[in-house]
């Protein structure tokens, strides 16, 4: 399908067009439009393209370029998405750029994978088309949705449903002055997660080549989907960890200390290592990035509630102590 006139061309990897300044009847702001590139495109491309507008609800505007609309016509199938602004990468790698707007934009682009795997989004596809980065502010936004999966949250859910158990189960005990009933769920909970973590990071590394031509038919973009699923899955049992830390701080009501292991997770550790694993390594250092991430903070946040849980102790304790010169006083 060729670009309408009226609209420019920012990219074409073969399957897809994107292009600017889509104008839709009754909206006079300018949009994104992707358009197949084939004139007669196979039912496989046209499913794509409708399986990112099903993901329109799941893509936030922060980190993606969400889709608005999918118009049907005699012509053929529009994919109409906002327009954040920005180039797509692989028009601007070519140019030279300073040492600072490079990192800047590393960041940005790690940034905006993180928060998307935070919502349980495996891109698939991820290239320098499929990313369109604003090289002044260091923004970048992922696009090319089309074969994007929520297998990995299946994969999690177990790690959820814990997570979703301690956080009561912290209050409950220390408002109980049970405060040792948490410590010894504490290591049943590292070491439920550290099994199961290492039984999806078996199952899924054995079956990560079958799983990458599921997904997707290019080879290179199966190439990089079977290294996600080799490396990221390891820290599977680490993530979990962090997550049932998080549920229990919130349960110590502690929401500050559960909110600063997630920034630390994306923000402070994540992204630099991600960076430097990308240089040297390409996508599989991104992915080498989230597994380490994983490990330091989840090794962190552990010790960190151990902490947290001597404090709740010693208020424990305290409260003890008191119950008698309570009842002696009445």
């Amino acid at each position: 399908m060729k670009a309408r006139a009226g609209l420019q061309v920012l990219s074409d990897d073969g399957e897809r067009v994107l292009c600017r300044g889509w104008r839709s009847e009754g909206n006079a702001s300018a949009r994104l439009a992707v358009l197949p590139a084939a004139e007669h495109p196979a039912p496989a491309s046209l499913d794509r393209l409708a399986h990112e507008y099903g993901l329109r609800e799941e893509l936030d505007s922060d980190w993606a370029v969400r889709p608005l609309d999918l118009v049907r016509e005699r012509d053929g199938t529009v994919l109409v998405l906002e327009d954040p602004g920005g180039q797509p990468l692989d028009g601007v790698m070519g140019v030279p750029m300073e040492t600072g707007k490079l990192l800047r934009l590393a960041i940005g682009i790690a940034a905006a994978l993180g928060k998307a795997h935070q919502r349980g989004l495996v891109h698939k596809d991820v290239k320098p088309a499929h990313i369109l980065a604003d090289v002044g502010t260091g923004k970048a936004w992922l696009t090319g949705f089309g074969i994007a999966t929520r297998f990995e949250a299946m994969t999690l859910c177990a790690f959820l449903a814990l997570s979703a158990v301690m956080n009561p189960f912290a209050g409950q005990n220390f408002g109980a002055a049970r405060p040792e009933r948490i410590r010894i769920a504490l290591r049943l909970v590292v070491w439920v997660c550290i099994g199961w973590g290492t039984l999806l990071a078996i199952a899924l590394g054995l079956s990560a080549r079958h799983l990458s031509a599921y997904f997707s038919a290019n080879a290179e973009v199966a190439r990089v989907a079977a290294a996600y699923w080799y490396i990221v899955p390891v820290s599977y049992g680490a993530s979990g960890v962090i997550m049932c830390v998080n549920a229990i701080f919130n349960g110590l009501s502690k929401p500050l200390a559960a909110v600063s292991i997630s920034a630390a997770r994306a923000i402070g550790v994540n992204i630099p290592i991600a960076w430097i694993g990308a240089h040297l390594l390409g996508s599989s250092g991104v992915f080498f990035g989230i597994s380490v991430a994983n490990f330091i903070v989840g090794i962190a946040a552990t010790i960190w509630v151990d902490f947290a849980w001597r404090g709740a102790a010693r208020i424990s304790a305290a409260r003890i102590s008191r119950l008698p010169e309570r009842r002696g006083s009445r």
